[in-house]
């Protein structure tokens, strides 16, 4: 099929856009052929943008994008384009569920409907396994393709477990497909998108939602007060164990609802497990063990600048796999318990953004501000805001900044970016006076330069803000990044070195054992792996058997 090529404003170079897909409330979806992956992809960027919807766009890739699995949608690149910020994700071509499921006079097909519920069912269960809510399933975030693939998309509500909140003012998403948990005081959890499913195979059996009208406090009170669907409910001719399952999920009382093993297993799956689903470049969440010698460093570095009132750096460096980020995560813990402002960056291989090594701590640093009066981030603020804006456009989302952003700027660019560095300087030597700070840079060797140079022009020397800044990368990358190479030819800050190696025989086995092995498997492993952390937690989990 021939399609035009569509002009889409705000947009850089990497694109040529062919058509627009849909759109949801905050985002469009194109499809493009992409100049630099020379490939045909969807492209989802944003209708305004603003630092709140960038945010956004940026969690939803970042909650995905290290995820892969047949029935989620593959995303790619986190891209600034230009002005406009995007992501590219895999050109899924297909009709939504209800649509591949029924015939043209609306009534399903039994076979597709099965092998789609199933199909559905891993994919939600594969996104459950890596610790995330989708929190808005419904037919059109869910394509299935002519040669029968089912394909979960549009994740721009997935959040973590421990981030979902039962207040339905904070909960987006489709009224009719929502639990009836999200208008009570309960907590949210997988059950809430099994209950999704359950509206979409009602919809598919019946041909209407099983509960209408009113808005979503009124759908979402009528679900709280409602049992599951009887059975007369239902056509007389639809199979036993589709409307059981249906019944099932559809239960007003979470903890009732079958979850994905349960309901593959009500469908004729022999296996009451979904297929795995493959986490890129994670750290399984499993108690820290054998790194007592690492930690106490970092508890030193840590000491030293609130002895010193001076910035000083800590590298973790080792192989992939070997528990860097897991290290770093167990002492960021420790930090915040004991009152610091912790603020973490992570670098992706797949992400085309500027800063982005300082990414992550510039979010989370406005976000520290945002929670303070306007006196006291005025207080805070100095020198060149609307440069600082400029270089950092997270900073908009503060109304006293946005008001300086506006004004026109004569700064050349080289100009602009050293006003901004120093602004950023002052404003953390003003937090630090009151507070302990504590920044983390992980998988730094996928940094750029231009975060190098920041670093450098913020925190270099002995006057810099007293914060502590953790390092986490592969040894083997160093010759090939810019961040690195730039960051030890000029950052001038006291820095410490610590290779993380792999765990002794008798840790492996305690690793193995804390994620539920028994001592004699346990022992077992703590051989297999050879002390690599990673491969004890893989082998460590019952999937992985065989």
């Amino acid at each position: 099929t021939q399609h035009a090529d569509t002009q889409v404003e705000g947009h850089g170079d990497q694109f040529v856009f062919r058509r627009r897909l849909g759109a949801g409330g905050f985002g469009e979806v194109f499809e493009a052929w992409d100049r630099e992956q020379g490939s045909i992809v969807a492209v989802k960027r944003l209708k305004q943008q603003s630092p709140a919807s960038i945010r956004r766009l940026k969690q939803e890739f970042r909650a995905l994008a290290h995820l892969s699995h047949p029935n989620l949608a593959q995303l790619y690149r986190l891209v600034l384009d230009g002005e406009q910020w995007s992501f590219t994700m895999e050109l899924v071509d297909g009709r939504d569920f209800l649509a591949a499921t029924t015939d043209d006079a609306g009534r399903y097909d039994e076979v597709r409907l099965r092998g789609a519920l199933r199909q559905l069912a891993r994919g939600v269960a594969a996104l459950h396994a890596a610790g995330k809510l989708h929190c808005d399933l419904k037919p059109h975030n869910v394509l299935v393709t002519d040669g029968g693939r089912v394909v979960i998309l549009d994740f721009g509500m997935v959040r973590e477990f421990h981030h979902a909140s039962p207040d339905p003012t904070t909960f987006a998403g489709t009224p009719q497909y929502m639990a009836p948990e999200l208008a009570g005081s309960g907590c949210v959890t997988t059950a809430a998108d099994w209950y999704s499913v359950g509206v979409m195979l009602f919809e598919a059996l019946v041909g209407k939602y099983p509960i209408e009208g009113g808005n979503v406090l009124q759908i979402l009170l009528r679900k709280q007060l409602a049992e599951a669907p009887l059975d007369d409910a239902f056509p007389s001719e639809t199979p036993v164990d589709l409307r059981l399952a249906c019944q099932a999920l559809l239960q007003r009382e979470p903890t009732r609802r079958p979850t994905g093993g349960d309901l593959l297993a009500m469908l004729g799956e022999i296996s009451r497990t979904a297929p795995d689903v493959v986490v890129r470049e994670v750290v399984f969440d499993t108690p820290l063990v054998g790194r007592d010698a690492e930690l106490g460093r970092l508890e030193a570095g840590a000491a030293r600048v609130a002895a010193d009132r001076e910035p000083h750096v800590v590298e973790l460096v080792g192989p992939s796999g070997i528990g860097k980020s897991a290290l770093a995560g167990h002492f960021l813990n420790r930090q915040r318990e004991g009152g610091a402002l912790v603020w973490c960056s992570r670098c992706w291989e797949n992400e085309s953004v500027p800063y982005n090594a300082m990414d992550g701590i510039i979010d989370a640093l406005v976000l520290y501000l945002a929670k303070l009066s306007e006196a006291a981030v005025e207080g805070l603020l100095t020198g060149h805001i609307a440069a600082l804006a400029r270089v950092f456009p997270a900073f908009e989302y503060l109304p006293i900044v946005r008001d300086f952003a506006a004004r026109r700027s004569t700064f050349d660019a080289t100009a602009m970016r050293r006003a901004a560095f120093r602004s950023l300087r002052t404003l953390l030597h003003r937090i630090s006076t009151t507070e302990r700070i504590v920044l983390l840079i992980d998988d730094a060797h996928w940094g750029d330069r231009d975060s190098a140079d920041a670093l450098v022009e913020v925190f270099g020397g002995r006057d810099g803000p007293a914060a502590l800044i953790v390092l986490t990368y592969r040894q083997d990358e160093i010759a090939g990044s810019p961040f690195l190479v730039t960051l030890h030819d000029a950052l001038d800050v006291a820095t410490e070195r610590v290779e993380v190696p792999r765990l002794g025989p008798v840790w492996a086995k305690a690793l193995a054992e804390a994620c539920g092995v028994n001592a004699e498997r346990a022992a077992a492993i703590a051989v297999e792996s050879g002390g690599d952390p990673y491969l004890v937690q893989h082998l460590s989990d019952p999937r992985s058997a065989g």
